[in-house]
Order: structure tokens, then C-alpha cells, then sequence
């Protein structure tokens, strides 16, 4: 699909506990995709993640503490997104836009993308259900599956 995506990540405070690769990595990855997408709501977005890392039998005090720092803390990734989104920047990239070479940071692609006009590339709706399906209380998502 061509999403550029950081993958889990983890604040300082809590790497010696959590590392960047674990079973929460695809639901780190929806996660980002979810907060750039900004489809669903913040709230159903951290809540989708919840429940991918149930399903992915991320461990409970593992799941618990990383729900607990994008829930809390999100809202700066959430909002920068927003910023981002609206500055014309892009994070789905066009199919020629994929190979990037090795010596090639980030921001500066993306501002590269942004000065050359480039515009996100093939969309993937998603749809209101899936928000929906985050739509239950916190504390029974908390619960093991």
C-alpha cells in the first residue's frame, strides 16, 4: 500500500520493558495508519489497537501499559497528524514513489513529496463498521480474551 509508518513507538521511559518489535507490531501499525487516516475517531482509533493487541495475546501488563501511553499521550501525534494532513504532506505513497534509496531520511522525502506536488497514494476506505467495532468500554477490552 506504500504507508510510512514508525512502528511501535515506545517512549523511553518504558523501552527496557517494551521493545520497538513484539507481537504489537501490525497493531502498532494499523494504529499509525488509523491516527493518519483520522476516519475513525482518536478514541476508537486507541481502542482498535486495544483490542488488535488481545487478538495478537500481547502480554496484559505489556498491552495495558502501551494502551495506557497512546491513550494518554496520543493526542500530540493525533493533532500533529492533523497539522501534517492539512500542510499537504503525505504518508501513503504512490506506487513510483515507493523506492527510496538507503541514504534517504524521512522528513526530507516528505518535504521533497510536498514540493514536488505529490499526493497520497491509492486510498484504502475504512469503513464506519470497523470504528464501530471499537465502540465497547475500556475496561472490558482490558479483560483476557
Amino acid at each position: 500500500m506504500g504507508f510510512v509508518t514508525d512502528l511501535a513507538s515506545i517512549p523511553p521511559a518504558l523501552q527496557s520493558f517494551i521493545q520497538q518489535n513484539g507481537p504489537y507490531l501490525l497493531p502498532a501499525v494499523v494504529h499509525d495508519y488509523l491516527y493518519w487516516k483520522q476516519t475513525c475517531t482518536r478514541d476508537q482509533s486507541d481502542q482498535i489497537l486495544l483490542l488488535a493487541m488481545i487478538e495478537h495475546e500481547v502480554p496484559e501488563t505489556k498491552r495495558f501499559a502501551i494502551y495506557q501511553a497512546v491513550h494518554f499521550a496520543g493526542m500530540f501525534a493525533w493533532d500533529d497528524n492533523a497539522r501534517s494532513r492539512n500542510a499537504g504532506l503525505v504518508r501513503i505513497l504512490p506506487p513510483d514513489r515507493q523506492k527510496i534509496g538507503a541514504n534517504i531520511l524521512w522528513p526530507s522525502y516528505q518535504q521533497e513529496l510536498l514540493r514536488q506536488r505529490v499526493s497520497e497514494g491509492p486510498d484504502t476506505a475504512i469503513p464506519a463498521a470497523f470504528c464501530r467495532r471499537a465502540d465497547m468500554s475500556v475496561p472490558d477490552a482490558l479483560k483476557k480474551p
